[in-house]
Parts: C-alpha cells; structure tokens; sequence
C-alpha cells in the first residue's frame, strides 16, 4: 500500500495508514493510546473485515444475479450488525459507521 497515493484518492475525512492483510480493505482509522498501565486514554478506531466467499462460477449462472449479490452481502452486513466486539474497544468504535466486508472467488 501507498499511504499517500492512498490517502490523495479518498474522498473521506480522516488518514488511511494502513490496511487488512490482504489490502482490499482500505479504511480511515486512528492509534488507541495507553498509559503506563495498558488501559486506553484514548480509544481510536480499528477495521474488522468479514470475509464471504462465492462459488463464481454458479453466481454467474444464477438466474437472479443481483438477488444471490444482494443476499450475500445482507448476510455478511448482519454478521457485523450482530457481533459483539466489546471487547476490542477500537474496533468497536471504528465499526458503526462503517461495515467493510469482502468476497473471495
């Protein structure tokens, strides 16, 4: 990844610094800040990419293409609307108002 061709050709607020390991997920997020005792003093805001995969090829030939997509990604939206990551604050608050998720082939 190139942070700053990255960051020139995103139109949202905020600093793209990094990505998810694969680099499809190219999102704004900040660093969490700890004191001395690892708890937070700022809670900054993390990605969680969930992944889906489709068969391609009988995608392709479903006779309803934009219902089997759409089914899809209603799917993995739910998975995010019903995860309960408390316990990662960053994500946490780096997630409501943004649902990455992506598809393998």
């Amino acid at each position: 990844m190139y942070e700053d061709t990255v960051n020139r050709a995103n139109p949202i607020a905020g600093r793209i610094n990094m990505s998810n390991l694969c680099s499809e997920i190219l999102q704004v997020n900040s660093a969490s800040e700890y004191d001395e005792n690892l708890d937070y003093t700022r809670t900054g805001h993390d990605i969680s990419c969930n992944l889906g995969s489709l068969n391609i090829a009988h995608t392709m030939d479903s006779p309803d293409f934009a219902r089997t997509v759409e089914t899809a990604v209603r799917g993995l939206t739910a998975v995010s609307d019903m995860s309960h990551i408390r316990s990662v604050p960053s994500i946490e608050a780096g997630m409501p108002p943004r649902t990455p998720s992506d598809w393998g082939r």
